[in-house]
């Protein structure tokens, strides 16, 4: 939803603007509407990011009988607190690091955006 919200919020005048250049649909889409759609792109591929390690474990807990997801359940079984701890913080530092990689993405594909800017630098100038 959030990407589709990107590729829509792009402003009328430009594109009409663009077009009155003779540019082809494809270009558009390269220079305008993929970079003004790029911040809802990387947001939602954040929340994917969190959702899909989620998820991973939870199938490993319905139908698996290997992963952290199984190695979860069984600790738990036979009441291995430390072990259920292990795992848990091991499936946190893949979840961050997960969601790390694409701030990290999301950083090098559009420094331009102002949630990449601090507050402490100067705006451009226009």
């Amino acid at each position: 939803m959030g990407a589709v919200a990107g590729f829509k919020s792009v402003d009328p005048d430009v594109m009409d603007l663009a077009r009155s250049t003779g540019a082809k649909a494809w270009r558009l889409f390269i220079k305008i509407r993929l970079p003004q759609a790029l911040p809802e792109l990387f947001t939602g591929l954040k929340v994917g990011a969190a959702l899909a390690a989620t998820a991973a474990v939870v199938a490993e807990f319905v139908a698996s009988n290997r992963g952290l997801g199984y190695l979860l359940l069984e600790y738990n079984g036979n009441l291995e607190t430390a072990m259920v701890f292990a795992v848990v913080i091991l499936l946190s530092l893949m979840g961050l690091a997960l969601y790390g990689l694409v701030e990290l993405s999301e950083r090098l594909a559009i420094p331009w955006h102002t949630r990449q800017r601090r507050a402490s630098e100067p705006l451009p100038a226009a």
